[in-house]
Protein backbone atom coordinates (compact mmCIF):
# COMPACT_ATOMS: atom_id res chain seq x y z
CA UNK A 1 0.00 0.00 0.00
CA UNK A 2 2.72 2.77 0.98
CA UNK A 3 4.56 2.22 -2.30
CA UNK A 4 1.04 2.62 -4.61
CA UNK A 5 0.61 5.70 -2.55
CA UNK A 6 4.51 6.65 -3.34
CA UNK A 7 3.81 6.37 -6.76
CA UNK A 8 1.85 8.95 -6.23
CA UNK A 9 2.80 12.98 -6.80
CA UNK A 10 0.22 13.80 -4.40
CA UNK A 11 1.68 14.28 -0.79
CA UNK A 12 -1.90 14.69 0.29
CA UNK A 13 -2.54 10.98 -1.38
CA UNK A 14 0.45 9.48 0.87
CA UNK A 15 -1.21 10.72 4.01
CA UNK A 16 -4.62 9.49 3.33
CA UNK A 17 -2.90 5.75 2.33
CA UNK A 18 -0.70 6.26 5.67
CA UNK A 19 -3.31 6.73 7.72
CA UNK A 20 -5.01 3.95 6.30
CA UNK A 21 -2.23 1.63 6.73
CA UNK A 22 -1.79 2.72 10.40
CA UNK A 23 -5.38 2.33 11.50
CA UNK A 24 -5.55 -1.30 11.32
CA UNK A 25 -6.77 -2.72 14.77
CA UNK A 26 -5.51 -4.36 17.78
CA UNK A 27 -6.73 -7.56 18.82
CA UNK A 28 -6.87 -7.95 22.19
CA UNK A 29 -7.85 -11.15 24.11
CA UNK A 30 -9.45 -10.62 27.67
CA UNK A 31 -10.52 -12.70 30.57
CA UNK A 32 -13.98 -11.81 31.40
CA UNK A 33 -16.42 -9.79 29.63
CA UNK A 34 -16.24 -6.79 32.38
CA UNK A 35 -12.48 -6.70 31.10
CA UNK A 36 -14.14 -6.56 27.31
CA UNK A 37 -16.52 -3.66 28.29
CA UNK A 38 -13.09 -1.41 29.67
CA UNK A 39 -10.95 -2.02 26.65
CA UNK A 40 -13.90 -1.27 24.12
CA UNK A 41 -14.69 1.82 25.86
CA UNK A 42 -11.71 2.73 26.20
CA UNK A 43 -9.95 2.05 22.69
CA UNK A 44 -12.99 2.41 20.55
CA UNK A 45 -12.79 1.67 16.95
CA UNK A 46 -8.77 1.20 17.84
CA UNK A 47 -9.49 -2.46 18.91
CA UNK A 48 -11.33 -5.54 18.41
CA UNK A 49 -12.35 -7.23 22.15
CA UNK A 50 -12.82 -11.20 22.68
CA UNK A 51 -13.41 -12.21 25.86
CA UNK A 52 -12.19 -16.11 26.84
CA UNK A 53 -15.10 -16.62 28.75
CA UNK A 54 -18.15 -16.24 28.42
CA UNK A 55 -21.81 -15.48 30.49
CA UNK A 56 -23.12 -18.42 32.72
CA UNK A 57 -19.48 -20.01 31.86
CA UNK A 58 -17.42 -20.60 35.21
CA UNK A 59 -14.04 -19.26 35.55
CA UNK A 60 -13.04 -21.58 37.78
CA UNK A 61 -13.24 -25.01 35.73
CA UNK A 62 -12.63 -22.99 32.21
CA UNK A 63 -10.43 -24.34 29.63
CA UNK A 64 -10.09 -22.53 26.41
CA UNK A 65 -11.43 -23.59 23.55
CA UNK A 66 -8.78 -24.69 19.97
CA UNK A 67 -10.51 -21.74 17.90
CA UNK A 68 -9.43 -19.54 20.75
CA UNK A 69 -5.89 -20.87 20.88
CA UNK A 70 -5.76 -20.17 17.16
CA UNK A 71 -7.15 -16.69 17.58
CA UNK A 72 -4.94 -15.41 20.52
CA UNK A 73 -1.35 -17.17 18.41
CA UNK A 74 -2.35 -13.82 15.84
CA UNK A 75 -3.36 -11.40 18.88
CA UNK A 76 -1.86 -8.07 19.67
CA UNK A 77 -1.93 -8.64 23.33
CA UNK A 78 -4.07 -10.62 26.48
CA UNK A 79 -4.95 -8.42 28.69
CA UNK A 80 -5.19 -10.72 31.94
CA UNK A 81 -7.29 -9.83 35.09
CA UNK A 82 -4.38 -11.40 36.72
CA UNK A 83 -5.94 -12.53 40.01
CA UNK A 84 -8.52 -15.38 37.98
CA UNK A 85 -7.54 -19.29 38.96
CA UNK A 86 -6.56 -20.47 35.18
CA UNK A 87 -5.08 -17.40 34.17
CA UNK A 88 -1.64 -18.62 35.28
CA UNK A 89 -1.73 -21.96 33.01
CA UNK A 90 -3.47 -20.03 30.75
CA UNK A 91 -0.69 -17.86 30.45
CA UNK A 92 1.57 -20.67 29.64
CA UNK A 93 -0.47 -22.18 27.00
CA UNK A 94 0.00 -18.87 25.31
CA UNK A 95 3.61 -18.35 25.74
CA UNK A 96 3.46 -21.57 23.37
CA UNK A 97 1.59 -20.53 20.60
CA UNK A 98 2.68 -16.91 20.41
CA UNK A 99 5.96 -16.10 22.29
CA UNK A 100 5.72 -12.94 21.14
CA UNK A 101 2.30 -11.90 22.40
CA UNK A 102 2.06 -8.79 24.55
CA UNK A 103 0.65 -10.02 27.86
CA UNK A 104 -0.58 -7.44 30.53
CA UNK A 105 -2.35 -7.65 33.91
CA UNK A 106 -5.27 -5.04 34.71
CA UNK A 107 -4.97 -5.73 38.53
CA UNK A 108 -1.21 -4.27 38.50
CA UNK A 109 -1.29 -2.14 41.70
CA UNK A 110 -4.60 -2.92 42.70
CA UNK A 111 -4.74 -5.00 46.29
CA UNK A 112 -6.80 -8.39 46.95
CA UNK A 113 -9.02 -9.03 49.90
CA UNK A 114 -9.13 -12.28 50.96
CA UNK A 115 -12.19 -14.61 50.42
CA UNK A 116 -14.04 -15.07 53.46
CA UNK A 117 -16.29 -18.41 54.04
CA UNK A 118 -18.79 -18.70 56.58
CA UNK A 119 -19.52 -21.51 59.16
CA UNK A 120 -23.32 -22.63 59.52
CA UNK A 121 -22.11 -25.71 62.02
CA UNK A 122 -20.52 -23.90 65.12
CA UNK A 123 -17.21 -23.11 64.09
CA UNK A 124 -16.09 -19.70 64.27
CA UNK A 125 -18.51 -17.08 62.68
CA UNK A 126 -16.15 -16.21 59.60
CA UNK A 127 -12.88 -17.63 58.36
CA UNK A 128 -10.01 -16.85 56.23
CA UNK A 129 -10.30 -19.78 53.17
CA UNK A 130 -6.67 -20.38 53.31
CA UNK A 131 -4.71 -19.24 50.22
CA UNK A 132 -7.81 -17.50 48.61
CA UNK A 133 -7.78 -14.67 47.46
CA UNK A 134 -11.13 -12.59 46.10
CA UNK A 135 -10.59 -12.42 42.08
CA UNK A 136 -14.17 -10.13 41.88
CA UNK A 137 -12.15 -6.66 41.90
CA UNK A 138 -14.30 -5.02 39.29
CA UNK A 139 -17.29 -5.34 41.18
CA UNK A 140 -15.75 -2.46 43.30
CA UNK A 141 -16.37 1.13 41.91
CA UNK A 142 -13.02 2.44 43.15
CA UNK A 143 -11.16 -0.88 41.88
CA UNK A 144 -12.68 -0.56 38.74
CA UNK A 145 -11.69 2.83 37.96
CA UNK A 146 -8.07 1.42 38.84
CA UNK A 147 -8.36 -1.16 36.23
CA UNK A 148 -9.23 1.31 33.43
CA UNK A 149 -6.33 3.26 34.40
CA UNK A 150 -4.24 0.35 33.48
CA UNK A 151 -6.03 -0.36 30.50
CA UNK A 152 -5.47 3.26 29.51
CA UNK A 153 -1.58 2.89 30.20
CA UNK A 154 -1.69 -0.91 28.57
CA UNK A 155 -3.31 0.76 24.95
CA UNK A 156 -0.83 3.69 24.89
CA UNK A 157 1.99 1.40 25.07
CA UNK A 158 0.54 -0.95 21.61
CA UNK A 159 -0.80 2.58 20.08
CA UNK A 160 1.55 5.09 21.76
CA UNK A 161 -0.18 7.77 18.52
CA UNK A 162 -3.85 7.33 20.11
CA UNK A 163 -2.60 7.81 23.48
CA UNK A 164 -4.60 11.21 23.79
CA UNK A 165 -8.01 9.67 22.82
CA UNK A 166 -7.35 6.69 25.41
CA UNK A 167 -7.00 9.13 28.16
CA UNK A 168 -10.25 11.23 26.65
CA UNK A 169 -12.22 7.78 26.56
CA UNK A 170 -10.78 6.88 29.88
CA UNK A 171 -11.64 9.90 31.58
CA UNK A 172 -15.34 9.47 30.09
CA UNK A 173 -15.44 5.75 31.56
CA UNK A 174 -13.60 7.16 35.32
CA UNK A 175 -17.30 9.55 35.22
CA UNK A 176 -19.13 6.66 34.02
CA UNK A 177 -18.18 4.22 36.59
CA UNK A 178 -18.66 7.33 39.33
CA UNK A 179 -22.01 8.19 38.35
CA UNK A 180 -22.79 4.33 38.56
CA UNK A 181 -21.42 4.15 42.10
CA UNK A 182 -23.10 7.36 43.21
CA UNK A 183 -26.53 6.02 42.07
CA UNK A 184 -25.72 2.55 44.22
CA UNK A 185 -24.58 4.32 46.99
CA UNK A 186 -27.44 6.02 47.10
CA UNK A 187 -29.87 3.35 46.68
CA UNK A 188 -28.07 1.20 49.56
CA UNK A 189 -27.24 3.80 52.16
CA UNK A 190 -29.96 2.96 54.32
CA UNK A 191 -29.47 -0.55 54.46
CA UNK A 192 -25.59 -0.14 55.74
CA UNK A 193 -24.80 -3.20 58.24
CA UNK A 194 -27.47 -5.50 56.02
CA UNK A 195 -26.89 -8.84 55.03
CA UNK A 196 -27.64 -10.34 51.65
CA UNK A 197 -27.31 -14.03 50.83
CA UNK A 198 -26.17 -15.41 47.74
CA UNK A 199 -25.20 -18.72 46.51
CA UNK A 200 -21.61 -18.06 45.15
CA UNK A 201 -19.01 -15.81 47.48
CA UNK A 202 -18.35 -13.47 44.10
CA UNK A 203 -20.20 -10.34 46.06
CA UNK A 204 -17.22 -9.28 48.53
CA UNK A 205 -16.00 -6.29 46.85
CA UNK A 206 -19.60 -5.05 45.90
CA UNK A 207 -20.31 -5.43 49.78
CA UNK A 208 -17.37 -4.05 51.27
CA UNK A 209 -17.87 -1.15 49.05
CA UNK A 210 -21.29 -0.30 50.11
CA UNK A 211 -20.82 -1.44 54.16
CA UNK A 212 -23.02 -4.78 53.44
CA UNK A 213 -22.56 -8.36 54.35
CA UNK A 214 -23.02 -11.04 51.77
CA UNK A 215 -23.74 -14.30 52.70
CA UNK A 216 -22.57 -17.89 50.47
CA UNK A 217 -24.37 -20.91 50.62
CA UNK A 218 -20.95 -22.10 48.89
CA UNK A 219 -18.81 -23.18 51.83
CA UNK A 220 -15.47 -23.55 50.49
CA UNK A 221 -16.83 -24.37 46.57
CA UNK A 222 -19.63 -26.86 47.43
CA UNK A 223 -23.06 -26.88 48.13
CA UNK A 224 -24.28 -26.93 51.99
CA UNK A 225 -25.09 -30.18 53.28
CA UNK A 226 -28.93 -30.88 54.95
CA UNK A 227 -27.44 -29.66 58.41
CA UNK A 228 -25.96 -26.48 57.14
CA UNK A 229 -29.09 -25.82 55.05
CA UNK A 230 -31.43 -25.73 58.14
CA UNK A 231 -28.78 -23.68 59.62
CA UNK A 232 -28.67 -20.76 56.91
CA UNK A 233 -32.67 -21.05 56.57
CA UNK A 234 -32.33 -19.62 60.37
CA UNK A 235 -29.76 -17.28 59.66
CA UNK A 236 -32.12 -15.96 56.56
CA UNK A 237 -35.25 -15.65 58.72
CA UNK A 238 -33.69 -13.94 60.94
CA UNK A 239 -32.31 -11.72 58.84
CA UNK A 240 -35.65 -11.28 57.42
CA UNK A 241 -34.46 -12.07 53.99
CA UNK A 242 -36.93 -12.14 50.91
CA UNK A 243 -34.34 -13.57 48.03
CA UNK A 244 -31.47 -15.30 47.39
CA UNK A 245 -28.84 -14.60 44.82
CA UNK A 246 -27.68 -17.08 42.20
CA UNK A 247 -25.28 -16.09 39.71
CA UNK A 248 -26.34 -17.42 36.34
CA UNK A 249 -24.64 -21.24 35.68
CA UNK A 250 -25.06 -22.01 39.05
CA UNK A 251 -27.09 -25.00 40.55
CA UNK A 252 -30.37 -23.22 41.85
CA UNK A 253 -31.69 -26.47 43.96
CA UNK A 254 -30.27 -25.37 47.55
CA UNK A 255 -30.97 -21.32 46.85
CA UNK A 256 -34.82 -22.63 45.86
CA UNK A 257 -34.94 -24.68 49.27
CA UNK A 258 -34.20 -22.24 51.25
CA UNK A 259 -35.91 -19.24 49.38
CA UNK A 260 -39.08 -21.79 50.05
CA UNK A 261 -38.24 -22.06 53.51
CA UNK A 262 -38.44 -18.35 54.15
CA UNK A 263 -41.48 -17.06 52.08
CA UNK A 264 -38.75 -15.49 49.09
CA UNK A 265 -37.27 -15.80 45.66
CA UNK A 266 -34.64 -16.89 43.70
CA UNK A 267 -33.14 -13.75 42.08
CA UNK A 268 -30.49 -13.49 39.58
CA UNK A 269 -27.16 -11.58 40.33
CA UNK A 270 -24.69 -11.74 37.87
CA UNK A 271 -21.06 -10.51 38.42
CA UNK A 272 -19.84 -11.19 35.01
CA UNK A 273 -22.20 -8.86 33.06
CA UNK A 274 -20.00 -6.86 30.04
CA UNK A 275 -21.15 -3.55 30.99
CA UNK A 276 -19.82 -3.27 34.97
CA UNK A 277 -20.96 0.53 35.30
CA UNK A 278 -24.64 -0.51 34.38
CA UNK A 279 -24.34 -3.63 36.42
CA UNK A 280 -23.66 -2.02 39.69
CA UNK A 281 -26.57 0.21 39.36
CA UNK A 282 -28.62 -3.14 38.68
CA UNK A 283 -27.16 -4.90 41.44
CA UNK A 284 -27.83 -2.27 43.70
CA UNK A 285 -31.47 -1.90 42.95
CA UNK A 286 -31.80 -5.88 42.77
CA UNK A 287 -30.46 -5.80 46.69
CA UNK A 288 -32.21 -2.89 47.56
CA UNK A 289 -35.65 -4.22 46.30
CA UNK A 290 -34.38 -7.54 48.32
CA UNK A 291 -34.18 -5.25 51.27
CA UNK A 292 -37.21 -3.38 50.95
CA UNK A 293 -40.30 -4.95 52.96
CA UNK A 294 -43.00 -5.93 50.06
CA UNK A 295 -46.21 -3.17 51.36
CA UNK A 296 -43.44 -0.08 51.10
CA UNK A 297 -44.52 2.34 48.93
CA UNK A 298 -41.28 2.56 46.41
CA UNK A 299 -40.22 -1.44 46.81
CA UNK A 300 -39.71 -2.83 43.42
CA UNK A 301 -41.43 -6.01 41.87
Amino acid sequence: MKASCLNTAALAAWFVCASAAGAAPLSIFVSIPPQAYLVERIAGEDATVQALIQQGQDPHTFEAAPRQMAALAKADAYFELGALPFEAQMVEKIRAVNPALRIESMSQGIALREIEEHGHEGEEAHHVQEGGKDPHIWLDPARLKAMAENTVRMLAALHPEHSAVYQTNGEALRQEIERADAHARAALEPYKGETFFVYHPAFGYFADAYGLHQEALEIEGKSPSPRELQAIIAEARAAGAKAIFVQPGFDTKSAEAIASAIGGAVAPLDDLARNTPQNIENMASSIKSAFEPKDAPNAQP
